[in-house]
């Protein structure tokens, strides 16, 4: 009989060091990287299938390798719920977003939503259960028709941007026949593996620091720098403006809020309520 008892304790003592060691290493305040390559980047662009931009997506590249980055493109359909739970361990020390993003929208939220980021993956209620009932992922739907953009070869554009062209239509929509799993600060938090290694996070989408809420879940998750827009901005201008300031970061070689202050001042005012490019870093 004691012989049994001893054996029942060796086995408790066993699962919960195997459990504590689980734990810390997904805890990002343990998990290290031993990663010893160049410099990685990632452009992950949820929203190529719906609103394709080849240019931006080449210019964007062009601009982190000639900073000596070895760069990889993640379109709509590679990027999962789990393809957003493992990001922190890939080693990108730069990731550019072109995203939907669901957080303050419009000039009369008065409700501090937590930023969420759309995922690539369509919504389904019987996926993912434990953690849509735990609040770690959500559903949301883009804005649709909220912006009709005249179609400009951002290509033939000037440093200038005068040629950018935007028209607001007078009504705004959501698309709630097209639903997405979305991910915000609890998924960061609780779900997210590894930790960023001090990465530059350029969130091109709306509202994505609408406020702090994402940006400051990142930066515990080891994000350096968050950038993105305090508002609704249309795709157009919004890519337009990225590549703006990644030239500047990266080609120009300006510090990351000099960067973008100039992009904020260059930013079309007739921007669908007035949208501001923001930064938040490690304070």
């Amino acid at each position: 009989m004691f012989q049994k008892i001893l054996v029942l304790i060796a086995v408790v003592v066993t699962f919960s060091v195997i459990l504590t060691s689980s734990i810390q290493e997904n805890s990002p305040q343990n998990a290290t990287s031993n990663y010893e390559g160049p410099p990685r980047a990632a452009i992950i662009d949820q929203l190529h299938d719906e609103i394709p931009n080849v240019y931006f997506q080449n210019q964007a590249i062009e601009y982190l390798e000639t900073a000596g980055y070895q760069v990889d493109l993640f379109t709509t359909e590679q990027l999962t719920v789990d393809f957003y739970k493992k990001i922190p361990t890939m080693n990108y020390e730069y990731i550019v977003f072109r995203t939907h993003a669901i957080g303050n929208d419009g000039q009369d939220s008065t409700e501090k939503l937590k930023v969420s980021l759309f995922t690539g993956e369509k919504y389904r209620d019987d996926k993912y259960i434990t953690e849509q009932l735990s609040g770690q992922i959500g559903k949301g739907a883009p804005y649709m028709n909220t912006i009709i953009e005249a179609s400009v070869n951002l290509s033939e554009m000037d440093n200038s941007n005068q040629t950018r062209v935007e028209v607001i239509t007078p009504f705004e929509s959501i698309d709630n026949s097209n639903p997405y799993f979305v991910i915000g600060p609890k998924y960061v938090d609780e779900v997210m593996e590894g930790k960023f290694p001090n990465s530059v996070l350029v969130l091109g989408g709306c509202s994505t620091l609408s406020n702090p809420s994402l940006a400051n879940s990142l930066i515990n998750r080891g994000a350096s720098s968050v950038v993105g827009w305090d508002n609704l901005v249309g795709s157009a201008n919004n890519d337009s403006m990225i590549l703006a300031f990644l030239e500047n970061h990266l080609i120009n070689n300006m510090e990351i809020q000099d960067a973008v202050e100039i992009v904020k001042e260059n930013t079309p005012k007739n921007t669908r309520h007035g949208a501001n490019f923001s930064y938040q870093g490690i304070a």
